[in-house]
């Protein structure tokens, strides 16, 4: 039943004087929303622990604790006044690609894995703050279908190739563009090799062996694009990350470390992790624009022949080009890879 907060015919509009009866509708009203903001609180933090669940019901089975989170949810829009919510349509957007994956042509010791990086997947995907309650739960496991089925060496140049075709499609000018296409395709190619390497970090010792096989290969190979992107999803699943790779890591948030190596080995052939540098690129571009602005209103001839020499300094040191040239090299594939 809605409650009627409209005031009584003959009451002013005036919290000085507002009906004692009003008053106890408004405290009951508020009682109301803040059990429904707890229950809702709740709710969603119990879903996150329903995975297993979802699969068994997935597998024709009837859990407890799904049951009764339906119930406790449905006592929830009583509260709230709703009449429905795609919230509690598991069926349709979870139990069935749950069931694509428990009764596809997998061995069950490979449907057994797929379990393990979707129960990653589904707490990272629901806890943040873009999920669709509409949309379908993601059951692709690509990545780790590579992982179990090829070595580490052959992942390693798959990713380096894709990556070198990219890069190689860059300019210095795109660089300098935070909305370019091919930059954009390596940002999304880069999270989604974080994410799966992190999800495959849950499963098995040999599966993650074979994940630090890919990163010492990429780390060998000079790859420091896709090797970040692996280094960073080994350190969110936990576990430390190798000493090796510590150089590539954000420890001190602006990766200092690495972007003076870039600067150190700039004629090497390389391709390098592609953000420090947007990073890097950005703040030059914005400290020519000041540089400029201030020789615009210099006076002195001396202060003006600083900053101009300034500006000479800041086009010479082009890190942008030489992460063009570095990844455009044809000789950037590994003897063995090109045989």
């Amino acid at each position: 039943m809605k409650i009627d907060l409209s005031p009584p015919p003959n009451t002013r509009h005036s919290l000085g004087i507002l009906e004692p009866n009003l008053i106890n509708v408004l405290r009951l009203q508020a009682n109301t929303i803040m059990i429904a903001s707890d229950l809702s609180t709740t709710s969603r933090l119990n879903f996150l622990d329903l995975f297993e669940d979802f699969v068994l019901e997935a597998l024709g089975l009837s859990p407890q604790r799904l049951q009764h989170f339906r119930q406790q949810y449905e006592s929830l829009m009583d509260l709230q006044n709703s009449e429905s919510d795609p919230f509690l349509d598991f069926k349709k957007f979870i139990i069935e690609p749950l069931r694509q994956v428990l009764f596809g042509a997998e061995p069950v010791t490979y449907i057994l894995l797929q379990l393990q990086v979707l129960a990653v997947r589904f707490k990272k995907y629901y806890r943040g703050a873009h999920f669709n309650w509409s949309s379908h739960f993601d059951v692709q496991t690509g990545f780790l279908q590579e992982v179990c089925r090829k070595e580490p060496s052959h992942i390693a140049m798959s990713l380096s190739q894709d990556n070198q075709n990219l890069f190689g499609q860059l300019t210095d000018q795109a660089l300098k563009d935070s909305d370019n296409d091919v930059v954009r395709k390596l940002s999304e190619r880069w999270d989604y090799l974080t994410s799966s390497v992190e999800e495959c970090m849950a499963t098995t010792a040999g599966v993650k062996n074979k994940i630090r096989q890919i990163a010492k290969s990429l780390h060998s190979s000079k790859n420091y694009h896709s090797l970040a992107a692996v280094v960073h999803g080994i350190e969110s699943s936990g576990p430390a990350v190798d000493k090796r790779y510590r150089f590539i890591a954000n420890t001190d948030g602006n990766y200092e470390v690495y972007r003076r190596m870039v600067k150190s080995q700039k004629h090497q052939v390389a391709i390098h992790y592609l953000f420090p540098i947007l990073r890097e690129i950005q703040a030059r571009e914005d400290r020519k624009e000041r540089t400029w602005k201030e020789l615009q209103k210099a006076r002195e001839p001396e202060r003006q022949w600083k900053l101009q020499m300034e500006l000479v300094n800041l086009e010479e040191d082009d890190i942008a080009g030489s992460v063009v040239l570095a990844s455009k090299s044809p000789h950037f594939l590994m003897p063995e890879w090109s045989t």
